[in-house]
């Protein structure tokens, strides 16, 4: 017997983690008054939240090992250092927008 606590609970139930990838499904959207114009809903935070949550989780595991295989593939020392200072980038990047580090923790990430 499997026990579900927290997130994973809310996720399996009701198949909230397929409606979580469809975000146009109805449970999880809220048409806002005509009168402020058709076709704009209003979304649930947590929903959003799950969601964001899964893209950071994949996007965090892609960003590694497609660097790793990059640089195995090429055969270039030149093209191999470039490659690495554009990795790193993305690396930076993706920590500052995706996180809430501040500037220096992510400096001390990028260096390491």
């Amino acid at each position: 017997m499997v026990v579900l606590e927290g997130h994973s609970k809310w996720v399996l139930h009701e198949r909230r983690l397929i409606k979580l990838l469809l975000v146009t499904d109805e449970g999880f959207q809220e048409p806002i008054a005509e009168e402020v114009g058709s076709g704009i809903y209003n979304y649930e935070e947590s929903a959003l939240d799950s969601l964001l949550g899964i893209l950071v989780t994949v996007v965090a595991s892609l960003l590694p090992i497609c660097s790793v295989v990059a640089l195995y593939l090429i055969t270039s020392n030149g093209l191999r250092l470039g490659m690495i200072a554009i990795f790193s980038a993305c690396f930076a990047l993706a920590l500052a927008l995706m996180t809430n580090a501040r500037r220096i923790e992510v400096f001390a990430a990028t260096a390491a």
